[in-house]
């Protein structure tokens, strides 16, 4: 009988966004501590066109697809510190800033680092019912984030 194997799932906090000082040469990153949820989306985009069979015009014709270009977004939220939330806010001017998505944990194990230049695209502060205050934004990325293995 095969000893079962399963998943190495990871906790919440393995996933973490740290936000960039813009200093050089040597920029210090920032855990964005109150990032409760991160959303990291990467997209292909395509432009479809519907083509007929030039050798069977009365064909149903077919999509065809070419890649034009690759996107990355991140959404995020979490409960408010008023104080954190100002730092973020601080990158709230339509310029690109650099982040880093780290995914704790040995590059053997699948850790290390997407970093990127994103720009704060809205930013969101709100409370429901008396309850905690919340905050919400979306980083929307600019150019390539490469994976950089954890050693």
């Amino acid at each position: 009988m095969t000893a079962p194997t399963y998943p190495a799932l990871q906790r919440g906090t393995a996933l973490q966004l740290f936000m960039g000082d813009g200093a050089t040469p040597t920029e210090h990153f920032t855990l964005v501590a109150i990032a409760k949820t991160v959303d990291f989306d990467r997209k292909i985009e395509f432009d479809d066109s519907m083509e007929i069979d030039v050798n069977n015009p009365l064909n149903l014709p077919v999509r065809v697809s070419v890649a034009k270009g690759e996107t990355i977004d991140l959404t995020i939220s979490g409960k408010c510190d008023y104080v954190r939330f100002h730092a973020i806010e601080a990158n709230f001017d339509g310029n690109p800033h650099n982040w880093q998505l780290e995914m704790m944990g040995t590059g053997a194990n699948g850790g290390g680092i997407y970093q990127g230049a994103a720009m704060l695209s809205d930013l969101k502060v709100q409370k429901s019912d008396n309850g905690m205050v919340a905050w919400s934004g979306s980083l929307k990325g600019q150019g390539l984030w490469p994976f950089t293995a954890n050693s």
